[in-house]
């Protein structure tokens, strides 16, 4: 985990991102990713994603990616997450409007 925040955080400053900044965004990027994660057991993630022999290394669509920047997340007593059904469709939006 302290790997990823650094590498995000050096990434964040080579976009122009001053440090005080970086920690902000780092946090909602983080709460985004793991948002994701709980999306992978959901059927239409398969769509979206090609596995691998790495566990939990899957190639995943940049379109999900773009979906998780943007989707409003839920928050409920145990984590913030995305509404399923909501975040798919979002997908599909983002997917048509990139082949158009």
């Amino acid at each position: 985990m302290e790997g990823r925040a650094n590498c995000i955080i050096r990434l964040l400053q080579e976009f122009g991102v001053k440090a005080r900044n970086a920690s902000d965004l780092l946090t909602g990027i983080s709460f985004r990713l793991e948002a994701l994660v709980r999306l992978t057991d959901e059927p239409e993630y398969r769509a979206w994603s090609v596995k691998t022999d790495t566990p939990g290394m899957d190639y995943i669509s940049e379109d999900l990616v773009e979906a998780a920047a943007i989707e409003p997340l839920v928050c409920d007593d145990t984590c913030a997450r995305f509404d399923p059904h909501s975040f798919f469709k979002r997908v599909l939006e983002i997917s048509e409007a990139s082949r158009s």
